[in-house]
């Protein structure tokens, strides 16, 4: 179960509120089935087996991301309960992760 959010508009967007973000029926579906994934997860390992995501781990240790589309990942910090924390989107292209 995702713990925390670290971007309000991605949490508004996962309780419900597509306006929130503006982006295309594809990406937010897409984002929709990303966080619902992470959302189920009982460890990042859960994720490592949809290759289409590509969980990868990143600069800062013990951050995890998914990929959304080729534009763009969701960020995420794994707690010691279990569970994904500090959620938010990032651009590949802007080297944000």
């Amino acid at each position: 179960m995702i713990k925390s959010f670290d971007e309000p508009r991605i949490q508004r967007f996962f309780a419900g509120d597509s306006s929130s973000l503006q982006r295309s029926q594809e990406a937010e579906e897409r984002l929709t089935r990303c966080l619902t994934l992470l959302d189920c997860a009982a460890t990042p390992r859960d994720l490592a087996g949809l290759p289409s995501y590509r969980l990868r781990g990143v600069k800062v240790l013990g951050t995890h991301s998914i990929q959304v589309n080729p534009q763009s990942m969701v960020v995420f910090s794994w707690t010691p309960e279990g569970g994904p924390s500090g959620v938010r989107p990032a651009s590949l292209s802007s080297g944000e992760a």
